[in-house]
């Protein structure tokens, strides 16, 4: 269910909100909500070989065959020889030859040589390719876990080499951005653990980032990974959240908050107990909007759970910050805004009236008549969520605010589900209504302003419509 039981507007505290999934569009959003793979192009800093007569500066797909017979040698400096020359022609910027490589043979001899812990100039190289390899397509990226990959990866996260770490750190990302398969196998083998101890006892930053961004992938995609393989990632988001100013990470640490607390009760407290929330809302607020999607979308996960768990959201100034959105020329972070107040207006009274005197209900009833389609079905449901669930004295207050105006200029879309939940909403003010005449003997206050702004004609004109479900709410 979206919203609190329509056909009782005072119903009992019982019901939880819960994300109807084929209204909330955005939740279908793949691009946000993937994580994404990155291929290693830089020279790195530290040059371990120098370039010398048997190292050349490029290679092309002629060197294939020569590389393979270095590859073949028992020399070990035949080994590094190769294993560079496979990693610089797969460093190559446009179509990088990946499969040529894998079709030559090439991963087995890769995966032996980063176990090779006595030479970690060529476990370096090696696993450098892999990355590269991993950063392909999804059948490339299961060449590589075929032949075994995958646990010794892991394992090198325990070298005590930085380089070393970061390139399997960064391996390990991009297999798990792969796919939710290729991720839970990741998880699987312990990997959360390693990333963690490998990005915290590092002293390079980037070392650092590269793990917070594996972190990040291993947290996301559809399915959700099973939570307990990734729970203990978000004190870690946390803290990092608070010391990474970096508009490049800022949007991965907080795409994985948003996954983990995505219908996951356990994930929404322990955020909230992690101390997340004041930073994410911050977040939300910046002037940027790479980091206020996710950010809003975390905090809209976050009220969508229980409303003890919504209250931590408002305490932490999280309905300022999403209100703030409400006017932001992007109309994917008006909608994701929208989508979470709709859910606090489902909430508890206090909330609702917080929302009342914040005049962020105005702001909502107001765009209803102003905003485009897809958003428009966002705010019918907050009006709607407001009226079910508000005292009278509530109502009367979304009433001054022209909740009514609203609900019956949104009766004249050609939309069924909208329409369907305006009148739904529309029913419950005049409900409220009801309850004044049998109190006072009057007349229903409300009946006259829906006749005023045309609400009665539209009502007319639904008890014509050819959907029963319409034509049935209408008629009452």
């Amino acid at each position: 269910e979206r919203s609190k039981a329509y056909s009782n507007p005072f119903a009992s505290d019982d019901y939880k909100k819960r994300k109807d999934q084929h209204e909330v569009e955005l939740r279908k959003s793949k691009r946000a909500d993937l994580a994404i793979k990155r291929r290693n192009l830089a020279v790195p800093e530290k040059e371990w070989i120098p370039v010398n007569e048997h190292f050349k500066e490029s290679y092309t797909l002629e060197d294939l065959s020569s590389l393979l017979q270095a590859a073949n040698s028992s020399q070990d400096t035949d080994l590094l020889m190769a294993a560079q020359g496979f990693r610089k022609l797969l460093s190559i910027k446009v179509n990088p030859p990946i499969q040529n490589v894998i079709d030559a043979g090439v991963i087995p001899f890769l995966i032996t040589w980063i176990q090779r812990s006595d030479y970690p100039q060529l476990q370096y190289e090696a696993s450098w390719c892999l990355t590269n390899i991993a950063s392909g397509n999804h059948m490339q990226t299961l060449a590589i876990i075929e032949k075994g990959a995958v646990p010794v990866l892991v394992n090198m996260l325990s070298s005590p080499l930085d380089e070393l770490k970061e390139q399997s750190i960064w391996t390990l990302g991009n297999i798990g951005a792969d796919s939710a398969h290729c991720r839970d196998l990741i998880l699987q083998f312990g990997a959360m653990r390693g990333l963690i101890n490998a990005s915290e006892t590092s002293q390079r930053k980037i070392t650092k980032k590269q793990g917070l961004w594996t972190i990040s992938n291993l947290c996301r995609g559809k399915p959700m990974p099973q939570f307990e393989f990734v729970k203990e990632s978000i004190p870690v988001i946390t803290k990092a959240l608070y010391e990474f100013p970096d508009e490049e990470i800022l949007p991965d640490l907080l795409w994985a908050l948003s996954c983990l607390s995505d219908g996951n009760p356990e994930g929404v407290q322990m955020i909230i107990d992690s101390g997340a929330l004041p930073k994410v809302t911050e977040l939300t607020k910046a002037d940027n909007y790479r980091v206020q999607l996710p950010g809003a979308r975390c905090l809209g996960n976050i009220i969508s759970g229980y409303d003890i768990q919504a209250q931590a959201v408002v305490e932490a100034g999280g309905v300022e910050a999403l209100a703030s959105l409400l006017d932001i020329k992007l109309k994917n972070l008006r909608k994701e805004a929208v989508w979470a107040l709709s859910n606090l207006c489902a909430g508890t009274k206090e909330q609702l009236q917080y929302l009342i005197e914040k005049q962020v209900t105005r702001k909502l009833i107001e765009i209803a008549s102003i905003e485009d389609r897809v958003i428009q079905k966002e705010v019918v449901w907050a009006i709607a969520n407001a009226v079910s669930n508000g005292k009278p004295e509530q109502v009367d207050m979304l009433v001054q605010q022209n909740a009514i105006e609203a609900l019956c200029f949104l009766l004249q879309l050609e939309d069924t589900k909208l329409i369907s939940v305006a009148l739904e909403g529309l029913g419950c003010v005049l409900r409220v209504g009801n309850v004044c005449i049998e109190r006072e003997e009057a007349e229903n206050p409300y009946t006259r302003i829906v006749e005023e702004c045309g609400g009665l004609v539209t009502l007319e004109k639904l008890q014509m419509n050819p959907n029963n479900n319409i034509y049935n709410k209408a008629l009452k």
